[in-house]
């Protein structure tokens, strides 16, 4: 009794245990269909959001369009991975129903064959997804168009190797990936059954299983005879030699390899076919093995031996012609062959009367870094916790008739400093920054701080600015969130005195409407966010600006341009706008060198972006038009991009070569400014870009913008440049400008010094200004008592015919970011002036009477309140002089006579500023 009890319990418990599994199986199965269910909502409704995105924006052509080309790439790889591994496992299910040693140990029937297409469609499924997101590499291979340039070796356009070569390694890497997909399964399952396996010593195979594998084993070889192809084109992107490009050694030795490789290749595939109707294993084993050993021998092995017995001993001679090639085509790629080199003997008798004639550039020496305006901006403008400004950009505007180079900046809302980071303020109430700053860059207050052309809320201008749309929805803050405007809560405009105004949105175009409930129920799944819909301020007419962040917005547009990290702001016609540079990149041009530390070697700047800091309107404009890249995206999407003639003239007059673009060019330029391939090889005249000292460290200098009259022009410009010093050397060797105006936009010259003539390079003006007396004293006594001496860049300005250097001398209290101009040095030959303003320094080295400018006060008391470099009194005016009086004027004048070199007269003001410190009271005064 008690057994049969114990075997009724155990009963009831295994039924409950097998209810409780059940049930879990049930809840499980439930929880991962839910959360299935609900990631294809969140896809759907991502997808729908966009759709609505782009159909704000007026670009519903560009989302189709692409669309479309995902699913025309898509479909037939999801297609014919589906039908491969398809093939693949039903051969295997036919091979296991035919071996009767496991036909009553496997499944039967349809169960099989259902399980097998379900696992091949959703692969395929899986394989279809991932495949569509290459859809560029399509588009530009049915687009292309041709560069008219062939290469030497293959005589092909460069056309196939950016735009078909791409695509053909991708099919080939496709091929691989569902050919060890469909190995893979097939053996996995054959090896389950027993069809395959190892047995002690040997390998055993059924003879069905032997035919299929060896089937597989013939695609395999074919394929990888199609990859030594394919790797023979790839040569022209060797970097085996001393220059990128196929060298003596791949052309020679590496592409005959891979051609011979090719035809092994192929014999072996056959072999591997002969196997499918014939037992032929052994041969089928030895056939890839003896492809692979071939592959070390010839494609490893002998051309190592030719580039170590045949091409190092000469390497020069070997090399010569490859050499020409890579300079050409590197030049080529990267506009280096459009760089125009002009002769630049300095002047070393520049005069006043000159500095005067040369006002357009004189007027536009910076004095303000970047850095330090930032600082000062945030300082000074920021007005409330929550506004921050934007990196700073230089740019140029007309102002009285003349260009100058200004500084400028937008002010954004910092949500990171928000009071209360509610839902409301973040997305509905704080829904825009304001306004921006802008300071000449030549040109300071009275009190050594910068001297505002556009400042404070509302937005002020005394050189007649207008900015009457100064509100910022779009813009370059890295984490801006989304925002819902005309909604029942207001928007905060901007803050005044002790109450803020208020203005809600009031475009007629811009952001997705999510009034329709369907709109917000998507909205929301996107955001992953559901106060959206249960907010009773979200009205029927509400729209939300999704994207703000410029850079995000321009690449869900465009994600296939490349784009420079800091777009730059633009005051036009009374609103703000962004500007942003997009390049169109190649890695695969031939005998082009790689750009240093990037991924590609060839790149143009042919698309300007505009966007519109209010409504979010982007218009891409195709600046250049023979660049075959952009003119391929171009018939792509041929209702997205404008000719630059439609851009409207104000804007056009604010587009500047982008700085990244060019640094490449001219670390690239350094080296492929040699077009002699022997000057070339033994590396005779390298240059570098000029180093800078940046805090106590040399750094690589970075080129800046200014405004000056290049030799032979008519007029000052809006340039951008870079000085350039002799490898290992710290003398100047020459100059490199990109212009930016609109008439003479994109084109670049050098000029280069004498190499017979010693011109001195920055970090050797820089050790002059070191070890200047009056220079290090002031210097010195500035950094003590509480506060920093910063040193903005030392710049090379050429100035009719001559160089200059101007480098301005910040001065900010400990713990306190508010630098303040105390200083200008200007260098030329071997004068340096030192002064309070810039005019000031000139006429220390210049002499004559230096314009009226705005005055920037005395320094602190620990510091020289009289500038060394202007600095004089006569006898007569110390006699009548009180004491403190005459002990500063004793004190300059031996500064003075220090610099002059006139020790006597040194000695004279010493001793008299030591009687005069004398006479002073007891109390300092």
């Amino acid at each position: 009794m008690a057994g049969a009890a114990l075997r009724g319990a155990g009963r009831r418990r295994a039924r409950y245990d097998r209810g409780v599994t059940s049930r879990s199986r049930i809840v499980w199965a439930f929880v991962v269909a839910a959360a299935i269910v609900f990631a294809l909502a969140r896809s759907v409704a991502t997808l729908y959001v966009n759709k609505l995105w782009f159909q704000s924006l007026g670009d519903i052509a560009v989302f189709w369009r692409v669309i479309t080309a995902r699913l025309e790439l898509g479909v037939p790889a999801g297609l014919l991975a589906f039908l491969f591994l398809l093939a693949n496992l039903l051969a295997v299910r036919a091979d296991l129903r035919g071996a009767a040693e496991v036909g009553d140990r496997w499944m039967h029937g349809r169960r099989l064959a259902w399980v097998l297409t379900g696992v091949a469609a959703v692969a395929g499924a899986l394989t279809g997804w991932a495949a569509s997101g290459s859809w560029p590499l399509l588009f530009r291979y049915l687009d292309q168009v041709p560069f008219g340039l062939k290469d030497p070796v293959f005589h092909r356009d460069v056309a196939f190797y950016v735009f078909t070569l791409p695509l053909l390694r991708w099919v080939y890497g496709f091929a691989w990936i569902m050919l060890v997909i469909g190995a893979a399964g097939a053996a996995g399952l054959y090896s389950l059954m027993g069809l395959l396996r190892m047995d002690p010593g040997r390998l055993v195979l059924h003879p069905r299983t032997r035919r299929h594998l060896a089937l597989l084993a013939m695609f395999a070889l074919l394929l990888k005879a199609w990859g030594y192809v394919l790797d023979g084109y790839g040569l022209l992107n060797s970097t085996r030699g001393v220059v990128a490009g196929a060298s003596y050694t791949d052309v020679h030795a590496s592409l005959p390899a891979f051609r011979i490789l090719a035809v092994l290749a192929l014999v072996a595939a056959v072999i591997a076919a002969a196997n499918v109707v014939r037992d032929w294993l052994r041969p089928l084993a030895v056939a890839p093995v003896g492809v692979l050993a071939a592959s070390v021998l010839i494609g490893t092995i002998y051309p190592a031996l030719v580039q170590s017995f045949v091409v190092n001993p000469t390497e020069l001679q070997r090399e010569a012609p490859y050499i020409a090639r890579s300079i050409a085509f590197t030049r080529r790629a990267y506009n280096l062959d459009l760089i125009k080199t002009e002769p630049f003997v300095p002047r070393t008798d520049l005069t006043a009367t000159d500095l005067a004639a040369a006002s357009d550039t004189t007027q536009n020496m910076r004095l303000w870094s970047e850095s330090v305006t930032s600082a000062d901006f945030q300082q000074e403008q920021a007005l409330r916790s929550y506004y921050a400004f934007d990196p700073v950009t230089v740019d140029r505007y007309m102002i009285a008739g003349h260009e100058r180079e200004v500084l400028l900046s937008a002010r954004e809302i910092d949500y990171g400093n928000l009071a209360a980071p509610t839902w409301v303020n973040e997305h509905l109430k704080y829904t825009h920054g304001y306004g921006a700053a802008m300071v000449p860059a030549a040109a300071s207050s009275g009190t050594g701080l910068p001297k505002y052309w556009l400042s404070d809320i509302p937005p002020t201008s005394p050189v007649g600015l207008r900015l009457t749309r100064p509100q910022i929805y779009y813009g370059e803050a890295p984490s801006l969130p989304y925002a819902i405007v005309d909604t029942a809560t207001r928007e905060f405009d901007y803050p005044s005195g002790q109450r803020d105004v208020y203005r809600n949105y009031a475009a007629s175009q811009g952001g997705i409407p999510i009034g329709p409930m369907l709109n917000r129920v998507a909205f929301a799944l996107r955001e992953d966010n559901y106060n959206i819909l249960h907010s009773g301020d979200i009205l029927p007419s509400s729209r939300a600006l999704i994207l703000r962040n410029v850079l995000t917005r321009v690449e869900q547009v465009a994600p296939y341009l490349h784009y420079e990290p800091s777009p730059y702001l633009v005051v036009y016609r009374g609103g703000l706008y962004w500007i942003v540079d997009a390049y169109t990149e190649s890695a695969t041009f031939p005998y082009s060198q790689r750009a240093p530390g990037g991924s590609y070697n060839y790149i143009r700047n042919s698309v300007k972006v505009v966007v519109n800091a209010y409504t979010g309107q982007m218009t891409f404009y195709a600046i250049d038009p023979t660049d075959p890249i952009v003119r391929t995206y171009e018939r792509i999407f041929p209702h997205l991009y404008q000719p630059l003639s439609a851009m409207p003239a104000g804007l056009r007059a604010h587009l500047r070569y982008p700085q990244g673009m060019f640094q490449v060019q001219m670390e690239l330029y350094a080296t492929f400014h040699m077009t002699d391939p022997t000057v070339f090889y033994n590396r005779e005249d390298l240059w570098t870009p000029s180093n800078e000292i940046v805090g106590n460290q040399q750094a690589p200098s970075r080129p800046y913008y200014v405004i000056l009259q290049l030799p032979g022009a008519k007029s000052a410009e809006f340039l951008l440049m870079e000085p350039f010093t002799p490898y290992g050397h710290d003398n100047m060797i020459a100059w490199v400008a990109a212009r930016s105006d609109p008439a003479h936009y994109g084109q670049m010259i050098a000029y280069e010094f004498p190499k017979t003539q010693l011109t001195l390079g920055p970090l050797q003006v820089d050790a002059q200004i070191n070890q200047d007396p009056a220079v290090a004293q002031d210097l010195t006594l500035w950094s003590h008592g509480g506060s920093n001496v910063l040193r903005g860049r030392l710049l090379a300005i050429p100035v009719h015919g001559a160089l200059l250097y101007v480098e301005p001398i910040y001065q900010e209290a400990t713990g306190a970011p508010l630098p303040e101009l105390r200083r200008v040095i200007v260098a030329y030959g071997n004068n340096i002036g030192f002064a309070a303003s810039l005019q000031g320094a000139l006429s220390g080295i210049f002499g004559g009477s230096p314009p009226a400018v705005v005055a920037i006060t005395s320094p602190p008391a620990t510091a020289s309140a009289t500038p060394p470099a202007t600095a004089s009194a006569s006898a007569s005016a110390t006699a009548s002089a009180s004491p403190a009086q005459r002990a500063m004027s004793e004190y300059a004048a031996a500064l003075s006579s220090l610099r002059q070199g006139n020790f006597a007269a040194f000695g004279s003001a010493w001793r008299k500023l030591g009687t005069a410190l004398k006479l002073l009271p007891a109390g300092g005064g």
